[in-house]
């Protein structure tokens, strides 16, 4: 008899071991507005950035290309239109500029990723928070759930909710998948926000483009 898969919660700074050889794995962001926030009667945007990057050692990393920066604006695109990769390794949902909480989500197809990459980061930015002094107070609820292999129960999920420290921020890091060997990952739940803008925190991967452009 089938057994329902156990969910895995997680909290700031674990660290959870997916399964090996992994087809494929879709990462969701799901939130809803906070209508007790000061200035909740404003329409927000969230978009969903994700970072394909290379270890540098000590902590710092660089993405391994501008056009592995996947997002909204990517140049790439699969043949039904969705943003992505050179190698279509990682596709994103595309932008939700509806702000009713459907949230985001991108697929991640392992055996398709560049041999390089060693981190795949996952980052929710406020569309022009700064300028607007948005942050991330105007949600609630936001959680992200991580499924393998088109099931339909998510294996991990991450509430951020449970810890406030990132509501102050404009731009968010969730977490990111690590490469433990050629065909097995890791997720780290992050939770680490900080009120800059996307520019800024970009530049930290090594990727330089004007601002306007992001």
């Amino acid at each position: 008899m089938d057994t329902e898969e156990r969910k895995i919660s997680l909290s700031k700074g674990r660290q959870v071991s997916l399964t090996k050889g992994l087809s494929s794995l879709r990462v969701s962001v799901e939130w809803k507005p906070n209508t007790r926030a000061r200035n909740s009667n404003q329409d927000f945007d969230i978009d969903l950035i994700i970072v394909e990057a290379k270890s540098l050692g000590d902590n710092k990393f660089r993405c391994l290309s501008p056009d592995h920066l996947v997002f909204y604006g990517s140049y790439e695109q699969t043949d039904e239109g969705k943003f992505t990769d050179p190698q279509c390794a990682v596709i994103h949902s595309g932008d939700d500029r509806s702000g009713d909480g459907d949230g985001e989500e991108c697929i991640v197809i392992p055996k398709k990723l560049d041999s390089a990459i060693t981190d795949i980061f996952f980052i929710v930015n406020i569309y022009e928070g700064q300028s607007r002094k948005q942050t991330f107070d105007l949600v609630k609820g936001l959680e992200v759930k991580v499924y393998e292999d088109g099931k339909d129960i998510p294996k991990l999920v991450y509430k951020l909710d449970e810890d406030d420290e990132f509501k102050g921020g404009t731009v968010l890091t969730l977490g990111n998948l690590t490469r433990e060997d050629r065909n097995k990952f890791k997720f780290t739940a992050i939770g680490e926000s900080c009120n800059e803008s996307l520019f800024q925190v970009l530049t930290k991967y090594g990727l330089k483009f004007k601002e306007d452009n992001i």
